[in-house]
């Protein structure tokens, strides 16, 4: 049976056509940014691993085993580290556990939700620019969502462009709802997203 986490993050998934890991990989990097605003620091290395359920979260907190201790919030001691792992050397990395509190507050909990947003945003974006980036140059089909006086707005496999006045055909004129062939010219990555 799944749980209510494991649902959400397989909606997301097939919402937004994106791997379970990239996903995965924002939420724990939300709830780590949040538990670093209300009960850590900034200069923390945290990392969240989520289990099958909400219930079955840890926090960990990342260091560095050292000799001799520089940086309070990224380094531990030799000695310490042989408590925690009995097996470390310095130059390793340890992970310690970290108390796991009930809530968050309203602001931590408002910047994970943007950075969870911002990380599915730029995820779908990569995704739809590998899609068309090898096919520059092949005929598509396309739907006209909007005609304007000097340009066409189109949606080409889910993804809105202009077809500005030197991109259309000389005396054809276009309807809302139409279908027309267009060729991919040139695909480009900018911070809106894809640029067809």
């Amino acid at each position: 049976m799944q749980t209510q986490l494991q649902a959400a993050i397989n909606q997301l998934c097939a919402e937004k056509n994106l791997d379970k890991d990239i996903v995965i990989d924002a939420i724990e990097k939300a709830i780590a940014l949040a538990y670093k605003k209300d009960f850590g620091s900034p200069r923390q290395n945290i990392k969240i691993v989520l289990g099958d359920d909400i219930s079955q979260m840890r926090i960990f907190e990342e260091r560095e085993v050292v000799s001799k201790l520089e940086d309070h919030d990224l380094d531990i001691l030799l000695k310490d580290a042989k408590i925690i792992r009995p097996d470390a050397t310095v130059g390793d990395v340890v992970f310690i556990p970290v108390e796991l509190h009930e809530s968050f507050g309203r602001i931590a909990a408002q910047a994970a939700k943007q950075v969870i947003m911002q990380k599915l945003n730029e995820a779908e974006r990569n995704m739809l620019f590998e899609k068309f980036k090898n096919r520059e140059g092949d005929l598509l089909t396309a739907k006209v969502q909007k005609v304007d006086h000097h340009a066409v707005l189109i949606e080409v496999e889910g993804i809105s462009t202009l077809l500005g006045r030197r991109q259309q055909i000389w005396g054809e004129k276009y309807f809302t709802g139409q279908r027309i062939k267009v060729l991919l010219e040139k695909v480009e990555l900018t911070s809106r997203g894809p640029q067809l």
